[in-house]
């Protein structure tokens, strides 16, 4: 929906008037801008509008939304919906939101009344209304005039346009409750809302009681009420309008029998039936229902009932019943029907109208049972259509109306009055220009004049005289059936007789036959016997030869088998010996592998062993290295020990730099045989650490004493010394104070000297012990590994000594099975040769045994040959006797049937005689019942008719008289009569015809007799329709058809089957015809395409194109039910040889034979046909012209 819809929807429901100008444009400008939406403007009228706060927001719950329901749909609420929303699953829903709700789970009927609400609001706030300042809210409740009608929607529209909106005294809206209510209104147009409420124990009881007491005061007041409990009667005074829904059937009536000043009583909305009483001189009106609706205790003389959108469902018509309080107050009515389906009765025959007014719109059934054999007056005004009767069955004819009058709505009617006819009493019916449908009495018509719609018009006779026309009709046809039935039987007598003459001499020949048959059976059987006993003997002499040759068989083959089995065994020996030397040569080469491989084996041990030597040698040098790190470590401690004296020589100085040299040495070849040991055998990583910890801290000894500045030079050492030993030194204490000077920072970094290379020997110590903790696992693997690999060795020397003495006895073994097969292969071949020669042997037992045996076999084949040629013979010479037995019985019932076909005939044609006789006989009684009918029932000679413009149908049941004046008007008019009753005109004379005009096709309504139907008896008829198609075993002549005419057969061509032949009036090289195919048939609709064959046997002669429609119509299709997609296939029957083209239409399939060669035929076209075309294939020749040309079906050829 749109924005303006959601935001009037939203005033609609809450405010119950249309939006405001201001407010409007507000609010839809912010929503399509997307700043806000409808749940705002839904809040903020709940929350913030007096409006709303003061109205219905200060209801209780059931109040409040019974008014949302008038508000948004027009009506109070529903007990089941009242009672969901209040006390039932709706309930959960907050009351100020319940608006959403409703719009939302809208019925179709509902949403219905508010779209139209909608438009009218939407046009309310677009007007000078919806801008006024200060804005009129009461003129803005507009909507509430407005209902699911389009009428209601322009009424409204058109007082916004036109300003006209009524400005009422404001009035009060009240709601009565469960307590005894006294409401008194005021001046302006009060509502009183009379809804079921809860009691304590929340059951729905009525709000209207007995002892309510409502004043309405002055204004147009309204009372709604909804019942759900009880038949209430509360006083009532100055409310002009009730309104009444029923909802159980415990509350189905509302009494207004203390009621006073009620104009207007509705009924609408019901779920159950319902009435009123006393509902006095009030107008009355019925409402959105589909349940039945009863008034009673009317004074009104002129009963004005308004019915709108009301049925009854399935069951077709809603019945309205209208009592008076005194029978014959009422006079007239006038019924305002719109889209209704309706009956208006009197239950007690108390409204016996002679007048009726019904006001028309939309879609109307309207029965007035009551009224049906009173009423006189029938006038329907109008646009809308109504069809009197009930629409399920058409069931309510008036008997005494003598005028009727309808406007251009349409109207469907029977006047069965019995007013006598053709006379100034005689019916007057004049109608507009909607389509009508007429059925009046034909003899009682003055005047039917049915305006300008396509029309029809119906006549009928007398019922009882029709009846027995009917029942003539029907004792001439079981006649003719009978006589029909007699004539056949007849022939088949005769048939039969002939045929037992036929049998006679056939059964007496038949005799002499078998005598002559018997003799040559028996002379056939005594030469069979003498074959038979020769071939006997022959089979035994060729018994014996065969029992000899197959003992030979026999020996020869034991003697085969005996050889097969020594040449078997021997196959035997020499496989196994096979076997085994295969076995021993394999082994020769697996023990050779084997000494092979313990060699490999002892070499690879023998170098293992090697290789653990080797590395107890490598751990060796690495004890070793560790002794000589240690040794140095000693070194370097007495080195470090000398340097703590005073003083130190020259000798002592080249010691030290001689040991700290060797130190050197001795710590890179101890690194040097580490990096050895770590290349062969990785786990010796963490020693080679260690020496290399060693080395670094040796290096860094000595370069504390080459390398530091303030070292003492070899030089200065010298000069020292020198000086001490000359006495150079006069004054030691000065000498020795300078030499102090001098010697001590040296002193000072030999401590210093001193202390880190203290820290080296403690750093070297560790590492010792580490090594050696890492050395000895490693030597105790050595030690273990070393004496493996000599166990290994050992071991591989003893292996190799077996896989050598093994292979020489494998060599040995070897020659001894190779000997063995030799000999086997020798005992082989002596077998070979004796098999050979045994089955030699056997294969010449065998060919003597199959001679023999094929001796016997033609023996016993011959015998049993002329043993069952002497059976045959046999039993054939015992047939013979029998059939001259049964031929000679069969001679005798032969003439006794003859005989009995005799009478048979007699019999038979006397049944013709008095089958004729009856048909006769009933031929005169129904020309009497005919002629009878006829004088009551038939258009009379006065009688004026005007069918006026549109296409029309006039049906004339018992035709009309001579002098009947008829003009069907413009438009494409048919006459459709009876057959007898069209005898009957043709008889006319021309100038009584000739006032009979306007037709253009001619309608038989009975099934077709073998005559001959003129259409030019009536003037300007060219086509013709045959209503029921031909009798059986009947053929037509229709003739005079015009230029390009349309025949149609239509009716049940199951049961009247007979032939037509169609001629035109006049014969040209160009004649078009067109024939419409439209039997009846009964589906059974259960949308399977079921095929139908149907006859449709016609001779159109002279004419050079045919257009055939071909379908049907199914009698019994269900709305909503399976559709049967009938194939047809129509046959039809060419005269000369004249036809040019044949196109065929229609859904139903098409069958096309010929009883004449057409060889002109050039082209059959069935594109625009969906049922199927055929043709026979033994009439192929006769269709085919010259260059035919044949397209198909569009769906199935």
């Amino acid at each position: 929906m749109s924005t303006q819809t959601d935001v009037q929807e939203m005033y609609i429901g809450l405010l119950g008037r249309a939006a405001d100008k201001a407010g409007y444009d507000y609010w839809v400008a912010e929503i399509d801008a997307g700043i806000l939406t409808v749940e705002d403007v839904r809040a903020n009228i709940v929350n913030e509008q007096p409006e709303y706060l003061n109205g219905i927001g200060a209801m209780t719950r059931s109040q409040g939304v019974n008014q949302l329901y008038i508000n948004l749909f027009g009506r109070p609420a529903e007990p089941a919906g009242l009672e969901y929303w209040v006390n039932g699953e709706g309930s959960s829903v907050n009351f100020d939101q319940l608006v959403l709700a409703l719009i939302d789970g809208a019925f179709p009927e509902d949403r219905l009344v508010l779209d139209n609400r909608d438009t009218v609001a939407i046009a309310y706030t677009d007007s000078d209304y919806g801008s006024a300042d200060p804005f009129d809210i009461e003129s803005a409740r507009i909507i509430h005039t407005v209902d699911g009608t389009p009428e209601s929607v322009a009424a409204a529209i058109d007082a916004i346009e036109t300003g006209t909106i009524p400005t009422p005294e404001l009035g009060e809206t009240f709601a009565l409750t469960i307590d005894a209510d006294v409401i008194t209104g005021a001046d302006g147009d009060d509502t009183i809302n009379a809804i079921p409420a809860q009691d304590q124990a929340g059951t729905l009881i009525d709000t209207l009681q007995d002892v309510d007491i409502l004043d309405g005061g002055a204004g147009t007041d309204t009372l709604n009420v909804t019942l759900v409990a009880s038949n209430p009667a509360a006083k009532i005074t100055d409310v002009e309008n009730v309104s009444v829904r029923f909802t159980t059937n415990d509350g189905n009536n509302l009494d207004l029998i203390q009621a006073a000043g009620i104009e207007s009583i509705a009924v609408q909305d019901s779920t159950k039936t319902g009435g009123v009483s006393q509902v006095g001189g009030a107008a009355l009106m019925v409402a959105n229902q589909t349940t039945d609706v009863g008034f009673s205790e009317s004074t009104a003389t002129d009963v004005s009932l308004t019915v709108d959108t009301v049925s009854n469902g399935a069951m077709g018509e809603l019945n309205v019943n209208v009592d008076s309080s005194v029978p014959g107050t009422a006079t007239s009515l006038t019924l305002n029907t719109t889209n209704s389906m309706v009956n208006v009765d009197s239950t007690n025959g108390s409204a016996a109208y002679g007048a009726a007014t019904v006001n028309a719109t939309g879609d109307n059934t309207v029965s007035l049972t009551g009224a049906a054999g009173s009423l006189g007056t029938l006038t329907v005004t109008g646009e809308g259509s109504v069809e009197f009767g009930n629409a399920l069955e058409f069931d309510n004819a008036f008997s005494a109306v003598k005028t009727l009058t309808a406007e251009d709505g349409g109207v469907t009617v029977e006047l069965t009055n019995n007013t006598p006819g053709n006379t100034a009493g005689g019916l007057v019916a004049t109608t507009g220009a909607g389509e009508d449908d007429l059925t009046v009495r034909g003899g009682n018509v003055k005047t039917v004049s049915v305006g300008a719609g396509d029309d029809a018009v119906t006549t009928t006779g007398d019922p009882v005289l029709n009846g027995a026309l009917d029942d003539a009709r029907e004792d001439w046809n079981d006649a003719k059936q009978v006589l029909s039935d007699a004539e056949d039987a007849e022939d088949a007598a005769q048939q039969a007789l002939n045929a037992a003459n036929a049998a006679l001499v056939a059964a007496n020949q038949a005799a002499a036959d078998a005598v002559d048959a018997a003799a040559v059976t028996q002379a056939a059987k005594d030469a069979a016997q003498a074959a038979n006993d020769a071939d006997n003997v022959t089979l035994a002499a060729a018994q014996v030869v065969q029992d000899t040759t197959e003992a030979a068989e026999n020996a020869a083959q034991a003697t085969r088998d005996a050889a097969e089995n020594t040449r078997n065994n021997a196959q035997a020996s020499v496989d196994d010996a096979i076997i085994a030397d295969d076995l021993a040569d394999d082994l020769v080469v697996t023990t050779e592998a084997d000494a092979d491989a313990a060699l490999v084996t002892r070499d690879d041990a023998f170098d293992l062993d090697a290789e653990a030597d080797a590395l107890v040698a490598t751990l060796q040098v690495m004890d070793d290295a560790v002794q000589a790190a240690t040794t140095q470590l000693e070194n370097d401690t007495a080195t470090l020990a000398a340097r703590a004296d005073d003083a130190i020589t020259d000798l002592e100085r080249q010691q030290i730099n001689n040991a700290f040299a060797q130190g050197a040495a001795a710590d890179q070849a101890v690194l040097d045989d580490a990096v050895d040991v770590v290349s062969d055998l990785q786990t010796m990583d963490d020693a080679i650490q260690v020496a290399g910890d060693q080395v670094a801290n040796n290096a860094a000894t000595q370069a504390a004493f080459d390398a530091d500045p303030q070292a003492i030079t070899d030089a200065q050492r010298l000069d020292i010394n020198l000086a001490y030993a000359n006495g150079l030194i006069t004054n030691p204490a000065v000498a020795q104070t300078e030499a102090l000077a001098v010697y001590q920072p040296i002193q000072d970094d030999a401590d210093v000297a001193e202390s880190d290379a203290q820290s080296d020997v403690d750093n070297a110590t560790s590492a010792r012990i580490a090594a050696e903790a890492e050395y000895q696992p490693i030597q105790d693997a050595a030690d273990v590994a070393a004496g493996n690999t000599q166990d290994a060795l050992d071991l591989a020397d003893a292996d190799l000594i077996d896989a050598d003495l093994a292979a020489a006895n494998a060599v040995a073994a070897a020659v001894l099975t190779q000997d063995t097969l030799n000999a086997a292969n020798a005992v082989l071949a002596t077998a070979e040769d004796d098999l050979v020669a045994a089955e030699t042997a056997l294969a010449i037992a065998e060919t003597n045994n199959n001679n023999a045996i094929a001796v016997v076999d033609a023996a016993t084949a011959t015998e049993t040959q002329s043993a069952q040629v002497l059976t045959d013979a046999k039993e054939a010479d015992v047939i013979a006797n029998e059939l001259v037995d049964t031929t000679a019985e069969t001679a005798d019932i032969a003439l006794v049937t003859r005989n009995d076909a005799e009478v048979t005939l007699d019999d038979a044609s006397q049944a013709v005689d008095d089958a004729q006789d009856v048909v006769d006989a009933s031929y005169d009684d129904l020309v009497d019942a005919f002629d009878a009918a006829q004088t009551a029932g038939a258009l009379g000679a006065t009688s004026i008719t005007d069918l006026g413009a549109g296409d029309d149908v006039l049906t004339l049941s018992n035709g009309f008289v001579e002098g009947a004046a008829i003009d069907a008007g413009n438009g494409a008019d048919t006459l459709a009569i009876g057959e007898m009753e069209f005898t009957e005109v043709d008889g006319y004379a021309a100038a009584a015809l000739a006032v009979v005009t306007g037709f253009e096709t001619l309608a038989i309504t009975d099934a077709l007799q073998s005559t001959t139907y003129d259409v030019s008896t009536i003037s300007g008829v060219t086509n013709f329709v045959a209503q029921q198609s031909v009798a059986g075993w009947q053929h037509a002549n229709v003739t005079n058809l015009g230029a390009d005419s349309t025949v149609t057969l239509t009716g049940n061509r199951w049961h009247n089957w007979g032939s037509i032949d169609l001629s035109l009036a006049d014969d040209t090289a160009s004649d078009t015809l067109n024939v419409v195919l439209n039997p009846i048939y009964w589906g059974n609709n259960d949308g399977v395409a079921d095929e139908w064959w149907v006859g449709a046997d016609i001779t159109a002669q002279g004419i050079e194109t045919l257009n055939f429609t071909s379908t049907a119509t199914n009698m019994t299709k269900l709305t909503g039910a399976g559709v049967d997609e009938l194939i047809v296939n129509e046959m039809w029957w060419l005269g000369a040889d004249d036809l040019i083209t044949l196109n065929v239409t229609g859904d139903a399939g098409f069958n096309a034979w010929s009883n004449a060669a057409q060889t002109k035929l050039t082209t059959v076209d069935a594109s625009a046909n969906t049922g199927g075309l055929w043709f026979d294939g033994q009439q192929t020749d006769a269709l085919k012209g010259s260059g035919l040309t044949i397209t198909g079906s569009a769906t199935a050829s």
